[in-house]
C-alpha cells in the first residue's frame, strides 16, 4: 500500500513469514519534465535507458525473526469405549467388524501447535497423532500442503494472492527453531524438521551448481562470523526430472515428460535466453502454484493463468526466447536419499544490500536412487560493482 504526496511517495511493506532481506525498487516515469530520483535510504539509482523511464532507485529492507509472544493451541482426546464405535474418528474405522470384536478399547489422540520465544530463539512446532500435517480433507498429502477445497471460505480467481503454511510437513511432526544473528545482512540461523526448499543452494553466482528443490526432512543454517554453513538431508526422494518446454503463446495445456508427479515437488520457471546465443539466460522468473498456474499431477499437465509468449524484447531492444523450465519428482523412480552441504564466506559491505555483497562459496550434493547415484559439487564466487550516475 502507498500514497503520493506531491513529490514524496510513502509505502507500507508487509513482511513474509520467513526472516529475510527484501529488495524494494521504485521507478519514476518521465512526463515531459525532469523529476528527481526516488529518495530511498541506502539507495542506488541511475538513469534508465528506456525513453519512458526517468530514474529508478533500489533499497533493501531486512526483516528479522519475529520473537512473538508464546502461543499454544490444540486438542487432546481420550476415549474409552467399544471397539469400532468411534463416530467422531475416521469413517474408515467406524463400525468395522474386526474392530467391534475387540471389546473395550482405549484411544488417545492429540493435535497441537505451539510457537514462542526461547531466549533469543523463536520456536515453531506442530504435531498430529492421526495424520500427516499436510493431509487435506480428501486424504491427499503433498509437500507444503495447499488450499483445502472443503475449507475455501475466501476463493480467489487469478490474482496474486498466496497462502503460506506455518508448519508444513508430509509427516506428523514439524519443528523449527531460529534466530537472527547479530551480523549485519546475515541470513537467519535455524534448525528444522519438515518441508523446505533449497534457496541457499541457488545463488545467482551458481551458474552450473544451482539446485531448486522442494524436499522434506532435516535442514540447518548457521553463521559463524562471516562464514555461513548450510546442511540438508532428505530421505523421501523419488525420480527427479527436469523438462524444458517451448511456449506457443497460449496458457496451456503444457505436458511434462513424466506422469504421476509427486504433489508439491515441482518448481516452475520462465527463462529468457538471447536468441542468437542459446543457453545464455538473461532473466529467470519463478512461478507459483495456484496464483500463477494449475498442475494436474496425475496427467502431468500445466495450465497457466496467462498466455506464455514464445519471444519478448528486453530493455536493450534485443530479442529474447522464452522457455518453460519445470523440475519435479515422479512416481517412476526408486526411493532414495539426498544430502548436501554448502560453505559460504561473506565479505560484508556494511549494509544489508545482499546483491552487492561479495562472497566465495562451495557446495556439494549427493543423491542416492538405488542403482543410480548422482553427485554435484562446485565452487562459485560473486563480486558485484555498483555505479552511481549524476548529471
Amino acid at each position: 500500500m502507498g500514497e503520493l504526496d506531491r513529490d514524496k511517495f510513502t509505502a507500507t511493506l508487509q513482511a513474509a513469514n520467513q526472516a529475510q532481506t527484501a529488495k524494494v525498487t521504485a521507478v519514476l516515469e518521465s512526463l515531459g519534465q525532469r523529476v528527481s530520483p526516488p529518495q530511498l535510504s541506502a539507495s542506488i539509482y541511475s538513469k534508465n535507458t528506456s525513453p519512458h523511464l526517468d530514474s529508478a532507485a533500489v533499497t533493501y529492507v531486512e526483516f528479522v525473526t519475529n520473537l512473538r509472544s508464546s502461543l499454544a493451541t490444540g486438542t487432546v482426546n481420550l476415549r474409552i469405549g467399544a471397539g469400532g464405535s468411534d463416530y467422531w474418528g475416521s469413517f474408515r474405522d467406524f463400525v468395522k467388524p474386526e474392530e467391534i470384536t475387540k471389546g473395550t478399547t482405549v484411544d488417545l489422540d492429540a493435535a497441537v501447535f505451539a510457537t514462542g520465544k526461547v531466549g533469543e530463539w523463536l520456536f515453531t512446532g506442530a504435531y498430529n497423532s492421526d495424520r500427516p500435517l499436510n493431509q487435506d480433507c480428501h486424504g491427499d498429502n503433498r509437500l507444503f500442503g495447499g488450499i483445502q477445497s472443503c475449507e475455501k471460505q475466501y476463493p480467489v480467481y487469478g490474482d496474486h494472492s498466496t497462502v503460506s503454511n506455518t508448519a508444513p510437513s508430509i509427516d506428523s511432526v514439524y519443528a523449527r527453531i531460529e534466530r537472527n544473528p547479530n551480523i549485519k545482512g546475515a541470513e537467519a540461523d535455524y534448525l528444522m524438521w519438515g518441508d523446505y526448499n533449497t534457496q541457499e543452494f541457488a545463488r545467482q553466482s551458481q551458474l552450473y551448481t544451482a539446485t531448486t528443490r522442494q524436499l522434506h526432512d532435516l535442514k540447518s543454517n548457521f553463521n559463524i562470523g562471516n562464514l555461513q554453513v548450510t546442511g540438508l538431508f532428505a530421505n523421501n526422494i523419488r525420480g527427479f526430472q527436469r523438462d524444458t518446454i517451448t511456449p506457443n503463446g497460449t496458457s496451456g495445456y503444457y505436458f511434462v515428460s513424466r506422469r504421476s508427479v509427486i504433489p508439491g515437488s515441482e518448481s516452475v520457471f520462465i527463462e529468457a535466453e538471447e536468441i542468437n546465443r542459446p543457453g545464455t539466460v538473461i532473466k529467470r522468473q519463478p512461478l507459483y502454484r495456484d496464483s500463477d498456474d494449475e498442475i494436474d499431477y496425475d496427467r502431468g499437465t500445466i495450465l497457466f493463468r496467462r498466455p506464455i509468449l514464445a519471444t519478448q524484447l528486453n530493455p536493450l531492444q534485443t530479442s529474447l526466447v522464452n522457455r518453460i523450465v519445470v523440475t519435479y519428482q515422479n512416481e517412476a523412480g526408486e526411493d532414495g536419499q539426498l544430502y548436501g552441504g554448502r560453505v559460504q564466506y561473506n565479505l560484508r559491505n556494511g549494509n544489508s544490500n545482499v546483491e552487492n555483497t561479495a562472497f566465495l562459496g562451495a557446495s556439494y550434493l549427493k543423491e542416492n536412487q538405488g542403482a543410480q547415484d548422482f553427485q554435484l559439487y562446485g565452487i562459485d564466487i560473486s563480486i558485484r560493482i555498483s555505479y552511481r550516475f549524476s548529471d
